[in-house]
């Protein structure tokens, strides 16, 4: 079952069961563009406990403010009641919700126009803050006040931004100077919450035109160690692929790569690819050695960061190695080490890393012969 065939099938059982019940949202906004639908968001006039009566298979997700998930098979379908929100005091969630019998009330109360939108069953949209006109128009309106709306919940204005990214759209007049005036608040906001807009955006296919908005409105100027990427050229910075490289980028303009890393909840392989290219970078390890050392991942990681920072104009190009790990030579590490003379120590990782490099770098045959030959022509201070 599809997502729409699931969605359609719970606004007729709220239809049958005499309430209002309307796509909302997104999916609306989406599914107006000719874009793929990823979630399903349904509005209607029945109250929570009414929703939890005619459905079978349904989680009180949010009850509280009204949300409940159905879930269709394996399908979750979110149904919220009309509602109206009331004072919002942490910068995220309102204090207190209360229920309404308006459509139009419950459609006020969202951030974008173009997420202001409603769809019966039939695909009739409800429209009362002229959405449809700004989706064909390309423009990103707040509903109402755009700097109430950004008081609310500071995250809109990434939130907006990552619209940006996504649809190529431009930001109303509003919206622009609201995010100069009220960008300081997104201070107040959770990093967690601040990286998954982040992600979006920078996943986007006009992910430079975004950049160019943020850095114009001086929203990184908020986030102290995002901040310095101001003074990189959006354009460049915009070949960045994805939000890690975004921080990976900020980590060179930081005091202490650690402490850098610790103000971001990133994952411990976020972590390790942040340090280890960090690393590289610093040391200028050729890019073989890291692909070789370290994997495709974080060679190209490396080789974004050099035509960022205008370390290289040369494009990244993947190569077949010769061997994938040390355990591929023709020789094992102790019989090198034989051969050298060497113990175990720093003497011997130093060894047996030359030799890895001369075979990648085909300036030696992974043979016994020819390795053996290398090993006799290297200085090796710690012979014992």
């Amino acid at each position: 079952m599809t997502l729409m065939e699931a969605g359609t099938s719970v606004l007729q059982r709220l239809e049958a069961a005499g309430f209002e019940a309307f796509f909302v949202g997104g999916m609306v906004r989406d599914a107006l563009l000719g874009r793929e639908i990823h979630d399903v968001d349904i509005t209607t006039s029945a109250m929570p406990v009414s929703v939890m009566g005619l459905f079978d298979n349904c989680v009180p997700t949010g009850i509280g403010h009204g949300t409940v998930t159905v879930l269709v098979g394996k399908v979750p379908i979110e149904v919220t009641t009309y509602r109206m929100d009331g004072e919002y005091r942490d910068f995220r969630r309102p204090e207190s919700v209360s229920f309404t019998t308006s459509l139009e009330e419950d459609l006020r109360r969202r951030d974008f126009t173009i997420n202001a939108l409603a769809m019966d069953k039939n695909g009739q949209v409800f429209d009362p803050l002229m959405g449809s006109a700004d989706l064909r128009g390309g423009l990103i309106r707040a509903v109402g006040n755009a700097g109430q709306r950004f008081f609310e919940d500071p995250l809109r204005m990434l939130r907006a931004l990552r619209f940006v990214s996504k649809l190529g759209f431009e930001l109303d007049n509003g919206c622009q100077q609201a995010i100069k005036d009220y960008g300081y608040l997104t201070a107040n906001l959770a990093r967690e919450r601040v990286m998954k807009e982040l992600e979006g955006l920078m996943d986007g296919k006009f992910k430079e035109k975004a950049l160019g908005l943020m850095i114009q409105a001086g929203l990184l100027a908020h986030f102290p160690d995002l901040k310095p990427l101001a003074r990189l050229d959006t354009k460049v910075l915009s070949t960045l692929k994805n939000s890690l490289d975004l921080f990976l980028a900020a980590s060179f303009f930081s005091g202490g790569i650690k402490e850098y890393m610790a103000g971001w909840p990133l994952s411990k392989s976020q972590k390790r690819l942040i340090a280890k290219t960090h690393g590289y970078f610093l040391d200028g390890a050729p890019l073989l050695w890291v692909q070789y050392a370290d994997g495709m991942e974080t060679a190209a990681a490396l080789w974004r960061m050099r035509v960022v920072f205008g370390k290289s104009d040369e494009a990244f190009i993947p190569q077949q190695l010769v061997i994938s790990n040390r355990g591929e030579l023709a020789m094992t590490a102790s019989n090198m080490l034989s051969a050298a003379g060497i113990s175990p120590g720093p003497n011997a990782k130093k060894l047996l890393e030359q030799v890895e490099w001369a075979v990648l770098s085909q300036k030696i045959k992974n043979s016994p012969a020819e390795i053996l030959a290398f090993i006799g022509g290297q200085d090796v201070s710690a012979k014992t």
